[in-house]
């Protein structure tokens, strides 16, 4: 899963990342029921959020692009926060997320 098992609740506990915003562009008609695949890629790395791209295709055809950006957020204290350090170097070293061993689980 893209991004799965990026914030380990073990190394990080008591930190997730919230949805702040999302565009969604929308680029040919597609039909229900079909099949889509869905590509998605880390952008950028912010202080304290990520921005992801996201194409959709029909075949070879691309049907829309998304791009999604996400803040790190401290449950306890209910602010955003700097990325951790850990989770800074896993995303600058692998943003693709294409060796994570861990999953994903989230800590609540």
């Amino acid at each position: 899963m893209f991004l799965g098992g990026l914030l380990n609740p073990d190394d990080n506990p008591g930190i997730d990342y919230v949805l702040a915003r999302v565009v969604i562009d929308y680029v040919k008609e597609t039909h229900y029921p079909g099949t889509v695949d869905v590509g998605g890629r880390v952008t950028t790395v912010g202080t304290k959020s990520i921005t992801s791209g996201y194409g959709v295709f029909v075949g070879d055809q691309c049907v829309a692009t998304s791009e999604s950006v996400n803040v790190f957020f401290s449950l306890r204290e209910r602010k955003t926060i700097a990325i951790p350090d850990n989770v800074r170097a896993d995303l600058e070293s692998d943003p693709m997320r294409e060796h994570n061993q861990r999953g994903y689980r989230r800590g609540y």
